[in-house]
């Protein structure tokens, strides 16, 4: 329909402050009664760690098949990986924390602040009930990855790749996306209102995320460019 000039569309408006996905849930990962531990050694192929604190230290599992770790709060740790180790985290905090290079198979209530996740495969694996709180995620990749209400806060996201992966209740509050894959992504309630910048390697189909008005005009630019357009720049 048009009307002078213009085409009008239908724009799924919702209100500001309107909540559009669930929070992650997971509890209480205060851990400072915990008791201090020295780093668990391998044990045919695993390496284990339950309701104990490490700190200011390395985990060496560089000769592991898994690693997996249980209300365990890891705090200033560094974790060496084999190419074939897989770690598994649950009910897990995690304070400055190294995951670089790592293979992520699972995370399940976790709050991860401050940590650094440079070259970290997540293919294939789930996140469920995961807050990153000024985390650094550079090249990391959850290729075919399932997310479940996933909270990134005050997070700087530079060439990760979301490509076929699924996003289910995540949000990127006060975070910054930064050539951002998400060719075949699947998003159901996914909030980037409050991303400080969302910058896409390409614009591919987002059907279940919101963002702000100047967001949307910012990413219609974009396109316009990508499609090869010419802008006109508005008086004044």
């Amino acid at each position: 329909m048009s009307h002078s000039g213009s085409i009008l569309v239908a724009m799924p408006w919702i209100a500001v402050g309107d909540i559009v996905c669930k929070p992650p849930r997971i509890g209480d990962l205060d851990r400072s009664a915990l008791p201090v531990s020295e780093p668990p050694r391998v044990e045919e192929g695993w390496v284990e760690a339950t309701d104990v604190l490490l700190t200011e230290s390395v985990l060496d599992g560089s000769d592991a098949e898994v690693i997996e770790l249980t209300d365990v709060h890891l705090r200033r740790v560094t974790i060496l990986v084999g190419p074939e180790t897989v770690i598994r985290l649950w009910r897990c905090r995690l304070d400055d924390v190294d995951l670089s290079s790592c293979r992520v198979e699972s995370m399940r209530e976790c709050l991860v602040t401050g940590s650094k996740l440079a070259a970290t495969d997540i293919t294939d694996g789930s996140l469920e009930n995961v807050v990153f709180d000024n985390c650094r995620l550079d090249a990391t990749d959850f290729f075919d990855c399932r997310l479940r209400r996933v909270s990134f806060t005050e997070s700087d996201l530079t060439n990760v790749r979301f490509d076929r992966a699924e996003l289910s209740d995540v949000s990127f509050d006060h975070s910054r996306l930064t050539n951002v894959e998400i060719s075949g992504t699947r998003f159901e309630h996914v909030d980037m209102r409050g991303a400080v910048s969302i910058g896409l390697a390409h614009l591919s189909a987002m059907h279940g995320v919101t963002i702000t008005v100047d967001q949307a005009l910012e990413l219609a630019v974009r396109a316009a460019d990508a499609l090869g357009f010419g802008i006109e720049r508005p008086p004044g």
